[in-house]
């Protein structure tokens, strides 16, 4: 069932979770979407959904490391993805159906071409870095620092800890990948704190 001897540096188990420190801190994700979900306003609760569906494909795919698992892991990030790419310069209602628009044509890609998935995600990135950039200056700087900061931090780890990197340590409990998918959940939530997503805060839709 495994995809590879060993994927994003842990060593595989025989049971489930087949990474089990890559599945648990994935389940971090997931908490983070449902807090979002509970914190934020009416109109944009749809973004919570998305970091749960987020860590909840991160679950299956390290879970089970099968080519089923792996596609619906690929599914959710494009639909992160996505869903930055939609939610600047949108309204909440706008943002929420495009992005169940996205996701049933993502599904259908990505079940047509599995190898694809890489680069819809890079060009899903790429449109949302493109679409926000001329509007950064309009957002709570602070929570979005962090969000870059955190981000930023847990990217490298990630980079340094794959598999055969410097960092790589496929036994121990102390897994970089593990901390891409924690600080990645943090930077998710500050991002929308510097939205004014949350109760309390003002919707900085385009600016």
């Amino acid at each position: 069932m495994p995809i590879s001897a060993v994927v994003d540096c842990e060593r595989l188990s025989a049971a489930w979770p087949a990474q089990p420190v890559n599945t648990a801190s994935a389940a971090g994700i997931v908490a983070v979407g449902i807090l979002l979900v509970a914190l934020a306003t009416p109109p944009h609760r749809w973004y919570g959904i998305i970091v749960m569906l987020t860590g909840a494909g991160s679950i299956a795919f390290h879970g089970d490391l099968s080519p089923l698992t792996e596609g619906l892991h690929d599914w959710s990030l494009a639909l992160l993805a996505g869903a930055f790419a939609l939610a600047t310069g949108s309204t909440a209602r706008a943002a929420t159906s495009h992005l169940v628009a996205l996701g049933g044509a993502l599904g259908v890609a990505l079940g047509v071409a599995p190898d694809s998935a890489e680069i819809l995600t890079l060009i899903l990135a790429l449109t949302a870095v493109v679409r926000e950039l001329p509007v950064l200056a309009t957002r709570h700087r602070g929570p979005l620092f962090v969000a870059g900061l955190l981000a930023s931090t847990g990217a490298a780890a990630s980079f340094l800890g794959r598999t055969g990197g410097a960092l790589c340590a496929p036994s121990s409990v102390l897994q970089p990948h593990a901390v891409w998918h924690l600080l990645g959940a943090l930077a998710l939530a500050a991002y929308a704190l510097s939205r004014g997503w949350l109760a309390g805060g003002r919707d900085r839709v385009a600016g």
